[in-house]
């Protein structure tokens, strides 16, 4: 990345704070994650969206848009940036 590249210095900071708002929200729960079932459906809708980068993260997928990689998909409290699926939060009260 060009240090002098501001545009996607502040695109890379904005894609931080998101993810540690999730993982804050994540630990917050305990860590629950989805069922498989839901996993496998946010995957299909992940892998089909232009933003999906199926190279990305080593293989495991990248979202071109919050930068998350498809371990995200796991994570109950999680969103898709542009709402193509939203958080299952499993209530155990």
């Amino acid at each position: 990345m060009n240090p002098l590249d501001f545009d996607k210095f502040e695109e890379n900071v904005r894609q931080m704070r998101s993810a540690l708002g999730i993982i804050k929200k994540y630990a917050m729960t305990g860590f629950d994650n989805v069922s498989n079932e839901i996993f496998q459906k946010r995957k299909s809708i992940c892998e089909k969206c232009e933003f999906w980068d199926k190279e990305g993260w080593w293989g495991l997928g990248k979202c071109q848009k919050c930068g998350c990689s498809g371990k995200k998909l796991w994570i109950s409290v999680a969103e898709c940036p542009i709402k193509k699926w939203g958080k299952e939060v499993i209530d155990t009260k």
